[in-house]
């Protein structure tokens, strides 16, 4: 995954500072929380907290990884 590839070369860390590793991206680009949703069994709520990032955005990220 090219964005892995280019935390990795920033020498950018997680939170536990180890590299970033694939799921750890993968898992993060898949959170619905980020774009102000809850998700409960399928379905997604909007949350009562603030979005970082669109929802349109979320979906788009969405539709990538799924065509991948």
């Amino acid at each position: 995954m090219k964005i892995v590839k280019e935390l990795q070369r920033l020498n950018l860390r997680s939170r536990l500072n180890l590299p970033f590793a694939y799921k750890t991206v993968y898992k993060t680009l898949n959170n619905p929380v980020y774009a102000g949703k809850i998700k409960y069994g399928d379905a997604l709520y909007d949350g009562k907290h603030d979005a970082i990032i669109d929802f349109g955005v979320f979906q788009k990220i969405q539709g990538m990884i799924r065509d991948r």
